[in-house]
This record gives C-alpha cells, structure tokens and sequence, in this order.
C-alpha cells in the first residue's frame, strides 16, 4: 500500500547519542543484535497465524511475512541518508530502508544515515523488539483492524507479557507489520481496541521461501486453548 508520509522533524541518530552521553558503538550493537534475529528468524520466511474470535465462529487465518525493507521502520527510523531531509516535498523521497538493511548484511551499517524523531521512541522500540521471536509462540495474540493516530492496520499482533505490539497491513497474499509499538510505553496504543481485543493462536505454522518462490512447511505447533484447570471439589467431611 502506497501512502503519503506525514512531514515530521527529524534529528541525525548519533547527535541525539551523543548528546545523552550515550556511546554509539553500543547502540549499534544493540540494534545489530535484533537485526541479527530478524535476519535468521524471519526473512524469506512466512507465518500463518490460525486463530478464532468467538468460540462457535469459524477459524481465521492470517499470513505474515517480514521484508528486508519493512524492518527500518520498526525501530523508529524515518530515513536512512547522509543528508538531512528539511522539507515535506525532500520527506517524500525513499527512505532507502533496504539500503539499511543491506548495510547490516555486509557489515556497513552507520547510525550517522539514520534520522529519527526522537531517542526517546527509539529506545521504546529497542526495548521491546528484543522479544520479536516470541510471536511466533504461543505468547503471540491475534487482534483485528482499526487506525492508530495516522496509521490503518488490518491486524495486529501482541505479546502477552514482553508489552510488543504490530500494527500489520494486509498486501497481496500475507500482511507485512507498519509500526511496532511499546504497549508499556505508549497508551494510547494499549488503549487500542485493535490492541485490547486480541484472541490466542490455536496453531502456527512457519514456512521457507524456496529458490523456485513457493513455501514449504518447517515448523507447525498446535495450541490448547481450553487448558483452564479444573477446580477440585471440595470433599464433605466425615461424620
């Protein structure tokens, strides 16, 4: 889905490092270390997510796939260049997000291309992107549509106890995720209908992308979903 970006302000990531004392070398680390787990966890990888929204209803199902270039955006990064973008016509222009992550592949990646609105936002998404490989667990909850600030999502996806949210975006066959959000941090997304109304997985399947372009089935797991215990009666004392 092509969409117009909203002008923001934006600052060079290693100024604002920089300027909270904060040492860049560690920074990157900590960004290469999620890049790392997306790199072998989810590239050329799809997820179907099979789930029900009510107990008698029929079961749905949703597809995700994560891209080299939808992965920039997740950690809060508008662009990736050297030039500061100043106008909303330069705004427009391509945020080169697959040119960041081809940069972490061959070892290249600088933090002075990219610009960011705030730290603060950064670290919120850092803080919880750690936790990315848990849905594809049965941590994972499945949520339906709904619009957040400026962004339309047709699914979303949560963690239940790390606080990671996806705003997902159905293209062609599967979903690709728009925005990840810090449902610690940010509450107005917790308060999110799409986010408060999610349903557990009753199975996940995981597939790789061949050479040849089609799927094949890696990993299935099945989830019991009536696992409340059952309360034990209590026994009448003897006489």
């Amino acid at each position: 889905m092509q969409y117009r970006k909203n002008f923001i302000i934006t600052y060079r990531l290693t100024d604002l490092l920089l300027k909270n004392d904060i040492e860049v070398e560690y920074f990157k680390e900590k960004i290469i270390n999620i890049l790392n787990i997306f790199n072998s966890e989810f590239i050329l990888k799809k997820i179907d997510y099979f789930f029900k929204s009510k107990i008698k209803s029929p079961q749905k199902k949703i597809s995700l796939t994560i891209t080299e270039e939808s992965i920039m955006h997740l950690f809060g990064i508008a662009y990736y260049s050297i030039d500061e973008r100043t106008t909303p016509e330069l705004f427009e222009q391509p945020s080169f997000a697959k040119e960041f992550f081809s940069d972490f592949k061959n070892n290249n990646l600088s933090l002075n291309k990219c610009w960011v609105e705030s730290l603060t936002k950064v670290n919120d998404k850092i803080e919880v992107l750690q936790f990315i490989s848990d849905i594809k667990t049965s941590k994972v909850r499945i949520g339906g549509g709904g619009k957040l600030r400026t962004i339309s999502m047709t699914n979303t996806l949560r963690t239940s106890r790390t606080f990671l949210g996806l705003g997902l975006f159905h293209e062609s066959e599967n979903s690709i995720p728009r925005t990840c959000l810090n449902l610690k941090a940010d509450t107005q997304a917790k308060n999110n209908l799409a986010f408060k109304n999610v349903y557990k997985c009753s199975k996940i399947i995981e597939y790789n992308r061949l050479p040849n372009g089609l799927w094949k089935q890696c990993k299935k797991q099945t989830f019991n979903l009536n696992n409340k215990k059952k309360k034990k009666k209590r026994q009448k004392p003897r006489h």
